[in-house]
């Protein structure tokens, strides 16, 4: 996945790590993408190849990413911690 933070003209790419010390097989990353707490913001997603789908599924958040299609939802995450997102198609 590729995440930018618009208000701050950052980029950030991410990808699966295969070997960790966490045991979290095959969702854990090597670049997180941060979220700031009890703050609502706009996601929007969209795929170059085939639909996709980005989850997070401990907080029932899940937008499907369709090639040449801009989709948006707004997301405001209201507890800490490290959550993990995931492809779910």
């Amino acid at each position: 996945w590729s995440y930018e933070y618009m208000n701050m003209n950052k980029k950030i790419d991410s990808y699966m790590m295969m070997k960790n010390n966490f045991n979290f097989n095959l969702i854990e990353t090597d670049n997180k993408l941060i979220i700031p707490f009890n703050n609502q913001i706009m996601m929007i997603t969209n795929s170059m190849d085939v639909i996709h789908s980005w989850t997070i599924p401990s907080i029932n958040i899940k937008m499907d990413s369709i090639p040449n299609q801009l989709n948006n939802f707004y997301i405001k995450i209201n507890k800490t911690g490290m959550l993990f997102g995931q492809c779910s198609e």
